[in-house]
C-alpha cells in the first residue's frame, strides 16, 4: 500500500448501529469593513441548468441523455409502473457496488482509501477525513430512515448492494415527490437544491463561462424529477466562497493532508466534472 502523510483511518470507529447560468450580482464589501465569518458563507441563489447538477457517488450527469438510472426510475412512476420502477433500480444497484472507497473514486486497489468501506469516500476538495465521512454518512441513514423502517444494513442510496426494501421505499419516495411537484399550487423554493460550484478554471472562470458545474449536496431526488418532467432549469443555493477551482489543486484539503496526489486529485475532479463519478 502507498505510504501517506497520515494515517487517515486512525478516525475510523465501530459504525453506531456555456449555457451562462444566471446569478444575483455580488456587492463587494467596503474596503475598510472587515467580512465578517457570516458574510462569506452567506449563500446566494443561482439559477442553475440541470445539465449541470453532478451528484458525488452516483455518476450523475444530464440523465436525460445518459438515461440513469433514477431518470429512468421517475419515466416509470410517471408512467404509474412502479413495478419497473423497482426493477430498475434494484438492477442499477446491482450493477454498481463498489467495494471500498477507492472504488468509489477510480483509484487502485493498492491505495489508502482501499482500506474503507465506500461511504467513507470523499472528494479532493472535502474536509472530512474518511472516518468522519463514513460516521456522517452512516448517521444521516440512521436518522432519515428511521421512519421509514430501515437502517444502515439495508444499503445506501448511492451504492448497491442494498436490500429490496430500500429499493421499495426509495421508489416510493419519489412517488411522493412527483406528486407533489405535480400539484399546480406548489411552490418551488429555492433552498430545495443546494451545492457548491465546482470550476474548471483553465476555460477562465466565471459562471457564464462552460467549464462548471454543481455539485448536489441537498435534492437529488427532486432533480432527478424535474428532469424527467422536461424542466431545463432550477434555482440553487451556493456560498460563492466556497468555490472550487482546478487550478488550485494544491490546496484542496485531502491533497494537502497526502491522502491524494495532485495527479490522482486532478483525475477525480475532471471524472466528476464530466459526470463519470
Amino acid at each position: 500500500m502507498r505510504s501517506v502523510g497520515h494515517d487517515p483511518r486512525k478516525k475510523v470507529r465501530a459504525p453506531s448501529g456555456d449555457d451562462g447560468a444566471q446569478a444575483r450580482p455580488v456587492v463587494e464589501p467596503a474596503a475598510a469593513r472587515e467580512v465578517s465569518a457570516a458574510e462569506v458563507a452567506r449563500p446566494e441563489v443561482v439559477a442553475v441548468d440541470l445539465k449541470r447538477v453532478r451528484v458525488f457517488g452516483l455518476k450523475y450527469a444530464c440523465p436525460a441523455e445518459t438515461n440513469h438510472a433514477f431518470y429512468e426510475v421517475v419515466g416509470h412512476i410517471l408512467s404509474g409502473r412502479h413495478d419497473l420502477a423497482e426493477a430498475r433500480l434494484a438492477s442499477y444497484f446491482r450493477n454498481w457496488c463498489p467495494a471500498t472507497a477507492a472504488a468509489v473514486l477510480g483509484l487502485p486497489d493498492d491505495h489508502a482509501l482501499a482500506d474503507f468501506p465506500p461511504m467513507a469516500a470523499v472528494l479532493p476538495w472535502h474536509a472530512a477525513e474518511p472516518g468522519d465521512a463514513l460516521l456522517a454518512a452512516e448517521a444521516t441513514l440512521s436518522r432519515e430512515g428511521a421512519p421509514l423502517k430501515f437502517g444502515v444494513s439495508d444499503g445506501c442510496p448511492l451504492f448497491g448492494p442494498t436490500s429490496r426494501r430500500h429499493v421499495r421505499v426509495l421508489v416510493a419516495e419519489v412517488a411522493k415527490i412527483i406528486a407533489l411537484w405535480r400539484k399546480s399550487e406548489f411552490v418551488y423554493p429555492p433552498e430545495l437544491l443546494s451545492g457548491i460550484i465546482i470550476q474548471d478554471d483553465r476555460l477562465g472562470r466565471g459562471r457564464a463561462r462552460r467549464g462548471w458545474v454543481l455539485e448536489l449536496h441537498t435534492g437529488v431526488a427532486h432533480v432527478a424529477v424535474l428532469e424527467a418532467m422536461g424542466v431545463p432549469q432550477a434555482t440553487a443555493h451556493v456560498v460563492p466562497s466556497a468555490e472550487v477551482l482546478r487550478s488550485e489543486v494544491g490546496d484542496w484539503a485531502h491533497v494537502q493532508d497526502g491522502l491524494l496526489t495532485e495527479a490522482e486529485a486532478l483525475q477525480i475532479f475532471d471524472r466528476f466534472v464530466e459526470g463519470d463519478l
